[in-house]
Parts: structure tokens; sequence; C-alpha cells
């Protein structure tokens, strides 16, 4: 039976799971506050209807880093996909090539950037990497296997104290999050997350580091104007306001909270990007008219691989395109720069 809601495809999922993978997915650090403030926060806002608009055939799509977007979406680069689906990542870029989006793939994934290029070769794509000693091989990996960007995790300078994967027992699996590792050790991740720690960069080295492989980049995991504007400064070509889906820093600002100051900061020098607590076509809809050009989903994206590997995914994709018409419609919105103006909402 296909599914007809994304709370279908997410009951599905958990289904699917043994427990401690449940939990792991589902799970934001310390008292998971911040995971709870990110879905309060999309409820602050309401969409204002704008009945006789004229607007029957909304056009949704977009461009962000020279990439075009049939939606204003891409997927998330979660990591251990593998734990979700045995087809991982593969799944996810072949539904979202399908669906015209593009996947951030993870540094950290069931696979390696060329098995996931090789997956889906026509398909937009940028790849994640965190601040490792070995940013420079791995940036090149990217670039060579013809993605069309890099994204780096700023945010993760330790893993954060995730109570609920505690009280599980989940355990890592090297054979599900060392895919990219290479015969050489490179990246190397198993001592790095092993020990829980991320080599402790500065803005400075960033700069230097992405300046040296001539490729756009996004900085993941901005929360303040401070931080934004040191990016941008640092050369980020796209700023991804997130607080790694609450599984970082707990209390944090939720995402969409976040974004305005951030977008004031930026005034307008690059693109923002936002995660964490998307849930609907609704919360894209809010995202947009804030100010993001566009929006990660990172635990939609696994709720549909676990429910329904590929079809699962591009089925998530397309409920998320038949919402967000539908609101653009009753809002008299006829495409998304004019969603990017803001009019469209309210505080509720």
């Amino acid at each position: 039976m296909e599914f007809v809601a994304i709370e279908e495809i997410q009951a599905a999922a958990l289904r699917a799971l043994p427990e401690d993978v449940a939990a792991y997915l589902e799970a934001g650090a310390g008292s998971e506050s911040t995971l709870r403030a990110n879905r309060e926060a999309f409820g602050r806002w309401v969409i204002r209807p704008r009945p006789m608009s004229g607007v029957s055939e909304p056009d949704m799509s977009a461009t962000v880093l020279g990439i075009p977007l049939a939606l204003p979406v891409l997927t998330s680069p979660f990591g251990g996909d593998a734990l979700f689906h045995p087809d991982g990542q593969l799944a996810v870029a072949r539904a979202n090539a399908a669906c015209g989006i593009a996947s951030i793939v993870p540094e950290v994934g069931s696979f390696s950037y060329e098995e996931v290029a090789a997956a889906a070769p026509a398909a937009a794509r940028i790849g994640q990497l965190h601040p490792f000693e070995s940013f420079d091989p791995v940036a090149r990996r990217i670039k060579n296997a013809g993605y069309d960007a890099l994204c780096v995790t700023v945010d993760c300078a330790t893993m954060g104290w995730r109570v609920r994967n505690k009280m599980a027992r989940f355990r890592f699996d090297p054979g599900v999050w060392f895919g990219n590792v290479t015969d050489d050790g490179e990246p190397n991740v198993a001592s790095t997350f092993g020990g829980g720690i991320i080599p402790d960069w500065t803005w400075d080295q960033l700069a230097e580091a992405t300046a040296r492989h001539q490729m756009p980049w996004i900085a993941k995991g901005i929360l303040t104007p401070e931080a934004a504007t040191a990016a941008v400064n640092a050369g980020a070509s796209a700023i991804l306001v997130s607080n790694h889906g609450g599984r970082q820093v707990d209390p944090a600002p939720a995402s969409l909270d976040a974004l305005p100051g951030i977008a004031q900061a930026v005034g307008g020098r690059v693109p923002l990007l936002l995660d964490s607590g998307v849930r609907t076509g609704a919360d894209v809809f809010l995202a947009l008219a804030l100010g993001a050009s566009a929006v990660v989903i990172g635990r939609l994206a696994a709720y549909g691989l676990a429910a329904a590997g590929e079809h699962g995914v591009r089925r998530t994709i397309e409920l998320l395109t038949s919402e967000l018409r539908t609101l653009m419609i009753l809002a008299g919105v006829p495409d998304i720069p004019s969603l990017g103006a803001g009019t469209a909402v309210a505080p509720r």
C-alpha cells in the first residue's frame, strides 16, 4: 500500500528498525530540549492565506551554488546509512536524482564518495567532510569524483552528549561507518571518531584549506551571527544554519529561531540553508519565507530509507513537494523567489 503521509513513513521506519538503531535515529543531546525546540520554533509562525490570487501552478524550482533543484531541498550527510537500509546513500542518491534534488554525501558513510557518485552519475551532489588532518586528500577525492561543492561540518569538535543513545547501548559498527576509508587509512575517521574528538581547527586554518581546492563550500553547523560572519569572512560560499538536529549542544538555539539573525548578519552575501526540525512541506515553506534558500533533510530521508529504501526516500520527497505546492497555491505564492520575500508568513 502506498504511503500517503510522511507520518506513515516515519511510523513504518521505526517499526522496521532495531530498538537501539531507532534510538540512535531519534535521539538528541542531553535532555533533548534542543530537539523539542526545533519543532516548537515552527509552531511560532503562521502562513498567511491569499485567496483569489490566480496562482495554480507554482514554480518550485531553485538554484543553490549553481546547482539547479526541482525543489529547494537537499538531503543531509547522515552517516551510518546502512543501519537504515543495505543500500544506504546509494538509494538516497538514486531517489534524489529521480526527484531532481541534490545529496550531501557523508564522510562517515557506509559507501565511498565514488560509489555514491556512480550510483547516480548525472545527479548533483556535495561532499561532506570534517576539519581532519586528512582534509586535503579527502577534498581532492571529492573534487575528482565530480562533486559540485564541499560541505564542511564545523560544529563537531567533540561528539554531543547523547543520553538516549547511551541508555539504548548503541554501539558504532566500523563496517557501517567507515565506507570512505581508503587502503591507506584516509580519512582517519576510525581513530578520530573512536576517540570522540575532531582536531580543533580555527577559521583561518579552514580558510587556507578550502582555498587550496578552488571549490565552493558550505559551512554546516552555524547558529549565531558571529559564527556566520566568521564563516563568510573565511570564504564560505553558503551557510547551513543547523544545530545538528539537536544532537550536539543542549540547550542550543532552534535553527529556525537563529535564521533571521543570521540572515541579517550575512546581508545576502551568501545563500543560507537550514536543517534541524524540518518534518513537513509547511516547515519547508516557513524556512524559505524566513530567509533560507533551501532546506536540508536528515531524519526525513532516513525515515524514508528505513521504511522502503529508495522508494521510501523518493516518496518522502514527493510528499514534501505536494504539500509545498498546495501551500504555495493557497498562499498565492507563484515561485520560490516570491516566497523568499517573507510576506507569506507572520508570527503566531
